[in-house]
């Protein structure tokens, strides 16, 4: 599927989001995240997915917000620009609570909104020549795209000040000592490592592996009783599934499992 901004391949239960500006290294304007969200209702809807990969075009991940987009929030009132980024920011829940497990592919630079991208993903595996940050004290605005939630989340509080206040450029090294980064690898290596994660994720079962996800990113939120009493809702849920059963007879048959058998 093609979309003006955005590319998207399904293959084998792997679905594939390609932000395609390359020229504007995968700036992110209106329309980016209004084809983002397209993209995201149709895999959300389709059960075929089991894991998703996010990357970018060309030589970046997302360079953050597009210069001609700011230009134009800035010639707006509050009430119009207000209303303008209500509509950018409605795919970012959406990708950080999907329930299939999601990978940011970072080929390149992620800088500011294409950082926040990054964050909102399960795993971030990035070349070893891609950078991060958080530039937007630079220019006199917060950060955005939900970076100020996921960032303390994923470092803790004071580390995500300190690169929010200071807004530099990071190398990938840097970012994987954070915690920001998952995995980093060569460059050459990005694709094989990408796709290697993405099958190992594909053929786990997809059922529990989202309602884990789900549970894990709103138990930030709950106390230990909520928390639990979640998990013994899920856990009922699971027991007669069909990943469950093959599950169960793979561990009895000493064999591994195929998740993917009975879909």
């Amino acid at each position: 599927m093609e979309l003006e901004t955005i590319n998207y391949e399904k293959s084998d239960g792997i679905g594939t989001i390609t932000l395609n500006r390359p020229e504007r290294m995968n700036a992110i304007t209106p329309q980016v995240c209004t084809d983002l969200k397209e993209i995201l209702d149709i895999i959300e809807a389709d059960d075929e997915v089991r894991c998703v990969v996010l990357t970018g075009a060309g030589r970046a991940f997302s360079a953050g917000g597009d210069m001609d987009t700011i230009k134009e929030f800035q010639s707006m009132g509050p009430p119009a620009s207000r209303r303008r980024l209500q509509r950018s920011i409605r795919p970012m829940q959406q990708l950080y609570m999907l329930e299939k497990v999601t990978i940011a592919k970072v080929n390149g630079d992620a800088i500011g909104g294409g950082a926040s991208l990054a964050l909102a993903c399960d795993f971030v595996v990035a070349s070893e020549k891609a950078r991060f940050g958080f530039v937007f004290s630079n220019i006199g605005i917060i950060p955005d795209m939900g970076c100020m939630y996921f960032l303390p989340r994923v470092i803790g509080l004071r580390a995500a000040k300190k690169l929010v206040f200071e807004g530099n450029i990071f190398s990938a090294g840097e970012a994987l000592k954070l915690g920001i980064v998952s995995e980093m690898v060569p460059s050459e290596d990005l694709d094989s490592a990408v796709n290697g994660l993405a099958e190992r994720m594909a053929n786990k079962p997809k059922d529990s592996l989202g309602l884990m996800k789900n549970i894990m990113q709103r138990g930030l939120e709950m106390d230990l009783a909520a928390l639990l009493e979640r998990e013994v809702e899920a856990q009922s849920l699971l027991w007669k599934t069909e990943d469950h059963q093959e599950g169960l007879q793979a561990l009895l048959a000493r064999r591994k499992p195929n998740f993917n058998l009975k879909k």
